[in-house]
């Protein structure tokens, strides 16, 4: 549980290529809108591939990630002036990923935030038909210059034949 390697396949079944936006999503419950003393948690910036997640009750997590073509915070917080119309609209609510994506609204509002309580990296490709592309993601307690080290992808070969032979008796 502290050290979680984590394999995003993609493949198209049709024989024409097809434009994908991808968005592994690390986020905190919120917890600290029903419960006043809990203090509220965090995801922060670290580089262009990796943030850290802090929360009290947990150690710190850092979370690594492939290149990606943006990356994106907001807070996961209910969007009330969407739901009822009650509030204010703020561009930072747990809905903001959707809307910057499928909308491209506040798009670059959220790509300039540099924490929050939601975070993303976006993957923006084209996938021929019938290819497959890979990306991978590490969560773990782990501050790491290396996280993806040469050879590392055998780690999921490995836990797929324990899987296997597991479930095989």
């Amino acid at each position: 549980p502290e050290d979680i390697y984590i394999k995003i396949s993609i493949t198209n079944r049709s024989n024409k290529p097809a434009p994908v936006t991808l968005l592994p999503t690390l986020w905190f419950y919120n917890r600290w809108a029903y419960t006043p003393d809990e203090p509220k948690p965090s995801i922060k910036f670290r580089d262009k591939c990796s943030v850290l997640a802090t929360h009290n009750r947990l150690d710190n997590y850092y979370f690594y990630f492939q290149a990606a073509n943006d990356v994106l915070f907001t807070e996961n917080e209910t969007n009330f002036f969407k739901f009822n119309g009650t509030g204010d609209e703020n561009a930072f609510t747990k809905d903001a990923f959707h809307d910057a994506i499928i909308k491209g609204k506040n798009r670059e509002k959220l790509k300039a935030k540099k924490s929050g309580t939601k975070f993303s990296p976006v993957y923006q490709m084209n996938i021929n038909g019938g290819e497959t592309k890979t990306i991978y993601c590490r969560l773990t307690t782990r501050s790491d210059d290396r996280p993806f080290a040469l050879g590392f992808e055998k780690i999921f070969t490995v836990r797929k034949q324990e899987a296997d032979d597991f479930y095989s008796v």
